[in-house]
């Protein structure tokens, strides 16, 4: 697996802005499908712990794990996690992955970067207690009306292309889990599938300053580098950063899909 928007200091940053944007539809899916009580809960590709936080402070009394294959963020997580979790530095689609099990399973944004989302969901839901819940969200669709918001969804969309990892996966979910016949794709024990589609429209500022952090590292991806001259990306990264304080929505719109898988 590799990351394509890095493990810098910027990059954190960047996940830190996105559980703020993402925060309401996020505790909106923890409200609609996530056990009541879980005493054991894993966080997968927590990135710096900021999606942990937010499950160890829903669950306080539960035993949250948290994973990432990043050093640098787990480093990260640790410090603003202090004793509320166990961090560590793990391969999310390893067979050594802790197994649990688990009440509940969550991550974001984590899919998109994976070569087999298939057998990823698969081998989750294999950690799952009985009546277990693995929570899943990854971006839909993203359209927009800026041309410079634009150029970069077309630039971020090429360099994950080139590493086979699709940027919109969450319209795909239901592909994913199930087979043409209805059957059950990921061969695990799933008792109950849920699939919803949620909008999200972030402020201009708010899409701006995550596209710029990401153009950070993107824009010296070989696939950038040979597809965009050097001062097309300098003038993206301009844009983006000229829009950064614009508090006005509706240019982007944004649709987030939420998986629930139930053992």
């Amino acid at each position: 697996m590799t990351y394509a928007f890095g493990h810098s200091p910027t990059a954190a940053g960047r996940l830190e802005l996105l559980d703020a944007v993402f925060a309401e539809t996020t505790d909106a899916l923890l409200d609609r499908a996530a056990p009541a009580d879980p005493r054991h809960v894993l966080d997968l590709g927590c990135g710096p712990g900021v999606t942990t936080r937010r499950l160890v402070e829903r669950f306080p009394t539960a035993r949250a794990v948290a994973v990432d294959l990043s050093p640098e963020f787990v480093d990260i997580a640790h410090t603003r996690l202090g004793g509320l979790a166990s961090v560590d530095v793990a391969d999310v689609t390893s067979d050594d992955l802790d197994p649990g099990p688990f009440d509940l399973i969550a991550t974001r944004f984590l899919v998109t970067h994976l070569g087999d989302p298939t057998a990823a969901l698969a081998q989750w839901v294999r950690r799952l207690a009985p009546g277990g819940v693995l929570l899943v969200e990854e971006t839909a669709s993203i359209t927009s009306d800026d041309p410079v918001s634009a150029a970069y969804l077309e630039l971020a969309g090429a360099v994950l292309g080139a590493r086979a990892h699709d940027m919109y996966i969450g319209r795909r979910f239901a592909d994913l889990v199930r087979d043409a016949d209805g059957s059950l794709a990921t061969d695990a024990p799933v008792a109950h599938v849920d699939f919803v589609e949620a909008p999200l429209v972030p402020t201009v500022g708010e899409a701006a300053r995550l596209f710029a952090m990401n153009l950070t590292t993107l824009r010296h991806d070989p696939v950038a580098v040979a597809g965009w001259p050097s001062t097309d990306l300098e003038g993206l990264h301009e844009g983006l950063v000229e829009r950064s304080g614009r508090a006005d929505r509706g240019p982007i719109r944004w649709s987030i899909g939420q998986l629930a898988l139930t053992r």
